[in-house]
């Protein structure tokens, strides 16, 4: 199926969107995969284990996103070009299908007139979903009377928040305790994705430079160049240190910093058509169902007095203490 998705990503570089059609549409649940940036086609995020986003969009211009253990409900509606889609997610109001088929679903967008893009998709089934669906067979008189009055209990639900049996393991005498086993909770997710930055261009240009801290704590750092090819490091870095750094993060109020820093100067904007050519730099966070994306067109490095384009300059110490702890011995 990742195959599938890519493919069909470079498919869709070279076509020009068409119209979907709305019946085919209707009811349909969706689970994330991978997002990218359209104009190098770079994967920028792919969905982890532990990382959850389904979206459901229903006959009654509903749709419910399940976000990481966050359900919420949104209106839907497609625009009068069928190619446009009304969707609030992820600071985004409107979406361009991309595509759309029996299997794909691919959404984008874009930054500033600039970057755009997408968010890939996967379709699946009712029973494959986290979203809460009543077999009329299996609940009381009560609860279908509140159904039928439009007072559903439980309009979604996670297919994980089910109870379940609880165990009540054997005492050494044979006879069952009567403390109950209370699951253990699962850590918050956490994931960090920071990519590009600098220039290409040069005696070995650079086409990739990506970090990556998942949420179980290992580090993937990829550095692509011209001449030495690629080269991938793997680490781990403990709970403790991705909690301290996530709480960094957000003291440092990158969840309130604007999704886009780009060019208002002449000066700038003459730089973004010179050689080397500026990589854009996007640092992602995501921290249970908060998801921040912020992409900066001209990165020159921290440590600079004055920058080309105005972004926060805890945006700088941000980078560093990323590129500091995953730097880090392995295990510490």
């Amino acid at each position: 199926m990742l195959l599938l998705l890519i493919l069909a990503g470079k498919q869709i570089l070279a076509q020009q969107y068409l119209p979907i059609d709305e019946k085919q549409f209707l009811n349909t649940r969706w689970k994330f995969a991978y997002s990218a940036h359209v104009q190098s086609d770079e994967v920028i995020f792919r969905a982890e284990d532990g990382y959850e986003h389904f979206i459901w969009f229903k006959y009654d211009g509903s749709c419910h996103t399940f976000f990481n253990g966050n359900l919420t409900e949104e209106k839907w509606m497609l625009q009068k070009d069928k190619l446009s889609l009304d969707y609030s997610f992820s600071n985004v109001k409107t979406w361009t299908i991309a595509l759309f088929n029996k299997e794909v679903l691919a959404l984008e967008f874009t930054m500033a007139d600039t970057a755009a893009y997408r968010y890939y998709f996967i379709r699946i089934e009712e029973k494959d979903s986290p979203f809460f669906s009543y077999n009329a067979d299996e609940i009381s008189e009560v609860t279908l009377s509140r159904l039928i009055k439009g007072a559903d209990p439980h309009p979604y639900r996670h297919i994980k928040d089910e109870p379940g049996k609880r165990l009540r393991p054997a005492s050494k005498s044979g006879k069952n305790n009567t403390k109950e086993e209370v699951p253990k909770e699962q850590p918050e997710f956490m994931q960090i994705e920071l990519v590009g930055g600098g220039f290409f261009g040069g005696a070995d240009p650079v086409y990739r430079n990506h970090v990556t801290i998942y949420t179980d704590g290992r580090v993937h750092r990829q550095f692509q160049t011209e001449k030495t090819g690629l080269t991938t490091w793997k680490s781990k870095i403990s709970r403790k240190h991705l909690e301290e750094l996530v709480l960094y993060i957000e003291k440092k109020a990158f969840f309130e910093m604007e999704q886009v820093y780009s060019c208002t100067t002449n000066d700038c904007m003459g730089r973004m058509r010179e050689q080397p050519r500026p990589i854009a730099l996007r640092l992602a966070v995501t921290k249970g169902a908060a998801r921040k994306v912020i992409t900066v067109s001209i990165w020159e490095g921290s440590g600079l007095s004055a920058h080309l384009v105005n972004y926060p300059a805890n945006l700088d110490l941000i980078v560093k203490a990323i590129e500091d702890i995953t730097m880090m011995p392995i295990n510490n």
